[in-house]
C-alpha cells in the first residue's frame, strides 16, 4: 500500500475531483464527457463549488453593471426623444418669395435629413364658429406633412385638406374624426388631419393655423429641415433651395436668414458623440474584472483538492473541462435574473427597449467568458508539486 491513502497524508482522494479511472479519455484522448458532466453536477449541488455564493456574487456586481448601462442608454433615449418631439432638430431658412419648394422638399433625400418641406403666408380666413377671429393660413409643400405628423405624409398631398393646429380645432369646435371645416362665408374645407404644436419654447408659426398642402410652382417664404440623428446636418444643405434674387442698380437682396425652431433645449444635439461618451465600455470592462476575479477565486480555494487529484493521476484536460463545466452552471444560474432584471431596466419606461438591452447583454456575456478565463488561469497556476505547501497553508 503506498502513503497516498495513509491517514494524515495531504492528498488523499478529495471529494469533488475526479479519480484516475474517471479522468481515462475515449479512444481519441478526450476526457468522457458524461463522468465529467455527473462529477460537476454532484459538486454544485453538494457545495464543493461554493456556486451559490459565486453566482450572487456575479448576479449583483455583473447583473448591477449592466441594470446600469441599460438605464443610461434609456435616460438617452429619453433625451433625445424629447429633443426630436420639441422641434429642435428643425432648422428654418427665411427668405422670403425665394423658396424652391420643389427642391426644399427633395432635400430629404439627402443622407441625414429626415424630412424637409416649405411653406408660406396665405390669405388670412374666417371660421363659422369664430366670427370675430382671423386665423392665419399657410400653404405648404406636400414634405411639410412629416414635419407635422410622420404618420400621415400619404394623407397630406395637394387637394387631400386642410391640416388643423390643435389649438385652434379645439377653438372652433372640430373634433379628430371632422371631415370639413366651416368657413364664414359659407365654404365647407375638407379637414386632413389636425396636427399638435405645443408651447414648449418652439417659433410660434404653427400654433394657431390652417395649414393646407398645395402643388403651386410658386416661391415659398421659409424652408424647414429636419435632420436626424446629427441636427447639424441640415447646415451644409439650408440654403440649397433659396432662388438668387434679382436686384438692380444700388438695390441689395437681403440675405436669408436661418434659425432653429426650438432652442430651449440648446443649439446641438449631436446623438451618435454623445452616445459614445456614455460610459458603457466602462461598465462592461469592470463587469468582466469582476467576472475574472470571481473565477480565478473559484478555483484557486480549491487548489489542495485538485492539486490532490493531479497527484492521483487525473489529466489536467479532463480537470478542466470538468471547473469549466462547473463554473458554466453557476454562470447560467447568475445570468439568467441578471439578463432578466436589465430586460426590465430597458422597458421601464421606453418603447424601443433592443438598444437599450444590446450593452447588457453584451456586458453579462463578456463577465462571463471573463469569468471562464479566470477558471483556466487559476488552474493553469495549479502545480502538482505545490500539493504540500497548499496542505500546510490550508
Amino acid at each position: 500500500m503506498n502513503n497516498h491513502g495513509q491517514p494524515g497524508s495531504p492528498h488523499p482522494r478529495g471529494a469533488g475531483s475526479l479519480t484516475p479511472s474517471q479522468g481515462r479519455t475515449g479512444p481519441q484522448g478526450s476526457p468522457r464527457l458524461s463522468v465529467v458532466w455527473g462529477e460537476a453536477w454532484r459538486n454544485l449541488l453538494t457545495g464543493t463549488t461554493r456556486g451559490l455564493l459565486f453566482a450572487v456574487v456575479f448576479a449583483v456586481a455583473c447583473g448591477g453593471a449592466a441594470v446600469a448601462q441599460s438605464r443610461m442608454v434609456v435616460d438617452f433615449i429619453h433625451q433625445a426623444t424629447a429633443y426630436r418631439e420639441a422641434g429642435a432638430a428643425i432648422q428654418v431658412v427665411a427668405a422670403p418669395g425665394q423658396i424652391n419648394g420643389s427642391q426644399c422638399d427633395d432635400l430629404a433625400q439627402v443622407s441625414g435629413i429626415v424630412a424637409a418641406g416649405a411653406l408660406r403666408h396665405g390669405a388670412d380666413v374666417t371660421v363659422a364658429t369664430l366670427p370675430s377671429t382671423k386665423v392665419p393660413s399657410l400653404d405648404v409643400t406636400p414634405g411639410f406633412a412629416a414635419l407635422l405628423d410622420p404618420t400621415s405624409v400619404t394623407t397630406a398631398r395637394a387637394g387631400a385638406g386642410v391640416w388643423l393646429a390643435a389649438s385652434l380645432a379645439e377653438r372652433a369646435g372640430v373634433g379628430l374624426g371632422a371631415s370639413h371645416l366651416p368657413l364664414a362665408d359659407g365654404e365647407d374645407v375638407p379637414v386632413a388631419g389636425v396636427y399638435a404644436y405645443p408651447a414648449d419654447g418652439r417659433a410660434p408659426t404653427l400654433d394657431y393655423a390652417i395649414v393646407s398642402p398645395t402643388a403651386s410652382s410658386a416661391p415659398f417664404d421659409a424652408c424647414w429641415v429636419f435632420a436626424w440623428p446629427r441636427p447639424e446636418a441640415a447646415f451644409d444643405v439650408l440654403t440649397v433651395p433659396v432662388l438668387p434674387q434679382l436686384t438692380g442698380s444700388g438695390v441689395k437682396a437681403a440675405p436669408p436668414m436661418t434659425s432653429q425652431l426650438n432652442t430651449t433645449l440648446g443649439l446641438s444635439f449631436d446623438g451618435p458623440a454623445k452616445f459614445a461618451a456614455l460610459p458603457l465600455w466602462l461598465l462592461a470592462a469592470a463587469g468582466a474584472l469582476v467576472g475574472l476575479v470571481l473565477g480565478f477565486t473559484a478555483v484557486r480555494l480549491r487548489r489542495l483538492e485538485l492539486a490532490g487529484a493531479l497527484h492521483a493521476g487525473v489529466a489536467k484536460p479532463a480537470l478542466g473541462v470538468q471547473l469549466l463545466v462547473e463554473t458554466l452552471l453557476w454562470l447560467v444560474v447568475a445570468a439568467c435574473p441578471s439578463l432578466v432584471a436589465s430586460l426590465g431596466a430597458s422597458m421601464w419606461g421606453n418603447s424601443d427597449w433592443w438598444p437599450a438591452w444590446w450593452p447588457a447583454i453584451r456586458a453579462i456575456g463578456l463577465a462571463a467568458v471573463a469569468t471562464l478565463v479566470g477558471t483556466l488561469a487559476a488552474l493553469l497556476l495549479t502545480r502538482e508539486k505545490q500539493l504540500f505547501v497548499y496542505f500546510k497553508r490550508r
